[in-house]
């Protein structure tokens, strides 16, 4: 399993709006090509202003293949626009699982 850990670091006080936002328009086109997250969390302490979700994928080829559906879909892009301008930052980590038996 590939998992993909992607934060966006937000404007000041943007968390609160880029969720609505992302609950209305982005989830319910990303559940479509990338399934359910795995999680999604908000900063509380630290740095702040950040959104983190984790998505997972069977291989490295499976997940290029879900975001680019993604990125080809006009819902998503317009839901993009949307929260444009409350990002500050992306970043994406991917981490191979580990099988420790």
């Amino acid at each position: 399993m590939l998992a993909e850990v992607r934060t966006y670091t937000l404007v000041p006080g943007g968390a609160a709006d880029f969720l609505a936002i992302y609950r209305e328009l982005g989830l319910p086109v990303q559940r479509k090509h990338l399934g359910e997250p795995a999680g999604c969390y908000r900063s509380e302490v630290g740095e702040l202003n950040r959104v983190t979700f984790i998505w997972r994928f069977e291989n490295a080829a499976d997940r290029e293949r879900r975001r680019q559906q993604l990125l080809a879909d006009k819902d998503f892009l317009a839901y993009f626009q949307d929260v444009r301008g409350l990002l500050v930052r992306q970043q994406s980590e991917l981490l191979n699982e580990v099988d420790l038996a």
